[in-house]
């Protein structure tokens, strides 16, 4: 099922470009957008880290702006600007998204819940 998500990914990823879909509304659709895996291709970028707040941030940073801040989400980074405080920010993000599967008909898929998982201080 994973390499089902990550090629519609790709491929949604693709036709985008193709159409000129201005940059920050391709990341938009794909940190934003919730849905069944099947149905919704943008939601292959969270479902790949499988809703993972922490992986989710780390892969956010070094995909979209080019940094890499994971090593953040255990300490200050040693050789940049970002803090333990700077990442959790960033998880914080997601958060309130949850990774879904359906029992009966194993489809999987992402929504938005009431609380958050993340808290600072950690």
């Amino acid at each position: 099922m994973a390499d089902c998500r990550g090629a519609a990914l790709t491929s949604y990823i693709h036709r985008a470009l193709e159409e000129r879909v201005p940059y920050d509304e391709l990341v938009k659709r794909l940190i934003i957008t919730n849905g069944k895996a099947n149905k919704v291709p943008e939601v292959g970028f969270v479902l790949g880290d499988d809703a993972d707040p922490m992986a989710l941030a780390s892969a956010t940073a070094q995909v979209f702006m080019g940094v890499r801040m994971g090593c953040a989400q255990c300490h200050d980074h040693p050789f940049d600007v970002w803090t333990r405080e700077d990442f959790y920010g960033m998880a914080a993000y997601y958060g309130k998204t949850r990774r879904i599967e359906s029992q009966l008909t194993k489809v999987v898929y992402t929504t938005e819940a009431d609380q958050t998982t993340v808290l600072w201080p950690p």
